[in-house]
């Protein structure tokens, strides 16, 4: 079965991967009703973190009202409809509605930029549903530092198992706890260090999976330019987790995903970072 599920996955990376278009521009909130076409696909409904082609065509209803910023021009721009608007290289082509609005200058689109392929690969995957799998899973923090302090454990198994967590270096005893349920959150902050955790079986104490974090200093430069938690507006926490997964903080923007998908549960694109 996970064979099965491997060469799927590897079959449909390799054709998301021969269709995607260099993209211009990448929507960072959509509330209302909003469609997207991109060339020589059909009408389908707009999500955060959809990355769009230049001449790509957005509709959006009265209601509609989306945010996204331009990766070349590095601005940010609001669309409120009624209205169509055709993406163009470094700007908004108004075809009917209200012109375009632009909002600030976008300091910093690294982080977007770099979220292109595996956002597109996580959405790729996501019709790709393994069954018969009863292995355990470990969701975070997964060989990361992390800023988020305590940090909550997270793993997925349809069984109660054993939650062990001990220094990297020394092997010293944290916590060792059975737990019906797929999460753990730590009583109190860790000191600044390496730690690793695992997960193992409740009757054999056999390991069925573990992992490393390191939890951050206070006066750690790693945590410059950070933000954390994550706050403000859905377009700033979005480019706030961008910018969290690019400098190697995958957890706490696991995290700020997390909060994002159950804000707006109807988004697939926030949607797919959190299965």
């Amino acid at each position: 079965m996970k064979q099965r599920f491997l060469i799927v996955a590897s079959l449909l990376l390799l054709f998301f991967q021969s269709t995607w278009a260099a993209s211009v521009a990448v929507v960072v909130d959509v509330q209302g009703g909003a469609t997207v076409k991109t060339p020589g696909s059909a009408n389908k409904p707009l999500s955060i973190l959809d990355y769009l082609p230049e001449q790509t065509e957005l509709q959006l209803d009265g209601n509609g009202k989306v945010q996204l910023v331009s990766l070349r021009a590095s601005q940010e721009w609001l669309l409120e409809g009624p209205g169509r608007y055709v993406i163009q290289d470094r700007s908004i082509e108004l075809v009917q509605g209200k012109k375009p609005a632009k909002l600030m200058k976008a300091a910093n689109t690294a982080g977007l930029s770099a979220l292109e392929a595996p956002h597109k690969e996580k959405m790729a995957l996501g019709a790709v549903v393994m069954r018969g799998e009863s292995s355990a899973k470990m969701l975070g923090p997964f060989d990361t530092p992390v800023l988020a302090n305590p940090p909550t454990l997270y793993w997925e198994h349809d069984r109660p198992v054993k939650v062990v967590l001990t220094e990297a270096g020394s092997g010293k005893l944290i916590m060792s706890k059975v737990v019906d349920a797929r999460q753990l959150v730590l009583s109190k902050p860790l000191p600044a260090g390496n730690y690793r955790w695992s997960l193992r079986d409740e009757a054999k104490d056999s390991v069925l999976a573990e992992a490393s974090f390191e939890v951050l200093a206070k006066n750690d430069a790693r945590r410059r330019g950070l933000e954390w938690p994550v706050r403000g507006a859905v377009a700033q926490q979005v480019k706030a987790a961008a910018a969290l997964d690019q400098a190697g903080f995958s957890y706490d923007a696991w995290l700020a995903w997390k909060t994002l998908a159950a804000s707006r549960p109807q988004d697939e694109g926030l949607k797919a970072w959190v299965r």
